[in-house]
């Protein structure tokens, strides 16, 4: 419940919830709804709940040690870093090498078989990963947003969906698990777009940004050259 029949990707937040714990039958639903093309973006406390007919797109485990790789913590800053496999991938496009994120909640455990890590925490855990199941594509992140108390079990102002970098991760998961993708990596004077379109039933469109002081142009169709 609902039915996944016109969905490209489901988000799963599971930072409040990890006491209920979804239903064999929904755990069969996500991991065939996946394996059929469909995307997942998943995030703590996935590895920690109990889920053994999803494991399949659950990408990392829990260690809950605060001293550890994993970083475990409540209400705490965390550090991400870009690692070699993330060079030019999508779900990185447009972000930092290194950004600090407001973890509601923080477990970078260790990484499923067949999951790869994008980025990890400074302690070392992974932090974003990425995986290709049958035809769809799966997305996870060690910070559980939404989860609300902190180490004295008292309730914590929410801050981890509320950061411009956490929202454009989300926004380029849903891009890469649905099977689309960002144009571009990285700033750059000139760009080049090949017209036509993206997919079925797709057009192409372009979403361009100018993160400078100085002025930008664009060449419109059927004008040529600047």
């Amino acid at each position: 419940n609902p039915s996944l029949n016109g969905f490209d990707v489901v988000i799963h937040l599971n930072g409040a919830t990890y006491d209920y714990v979804l239903p064999l039958e929904a755990q069969d639903a996500l991991t065939s709804f996946v394996q059929n093309g469909g995307g997942f973006v998943g995030a703590q406390w996935d590895g920690y709940d109990p889920q053994p007919n999803m494991s399949s797109i659950v990408l990392q485990g829990t260690g809950f040690d605060p001293e550890g790789p994993e970083h475990n913590c409540t209400e705490c800053t965390v550090t991400f870093e870009r690692l070699p496999a993330g060079e030019g991938h999508p779900v990185l496009a447009g972000l930092p090498a290194s950004f600090s994120v407001p973890a509601d909640a923080h477990d970078a455990g260790p990484a499923a078989d067949g999951a790869i890590p994008l980025m990890q925490v400074s302690s070392g855990g992974p932090a974003v990963l990425v995986r290709e199941l049958g035809s769809g594509r799966v997305v996870g992140f060690s910070f559980a947003a939404n989860y609300p108390w902190n180490d004295l079990s008292e309730v914590h102002e929410l801050r981890t969906l509320q950061d411009a970098n956490v929202q454009h991760l989300y926004l380029n998961a849903v891009r890469w698990a649905a099977g689309s993708g960002a144009g571009v990596a990285e700033p750059r004077a000139h760009w080049f777009f090949a017209e036509g379109a993206t997919g079925t039933f797709f057009h192409t469109r372009l979403s361009l940004a100018n993160p400078t002081a100085s002025p930008a142009h664009t060449i419109q169709p059927g004008s040529c050259c600047p």
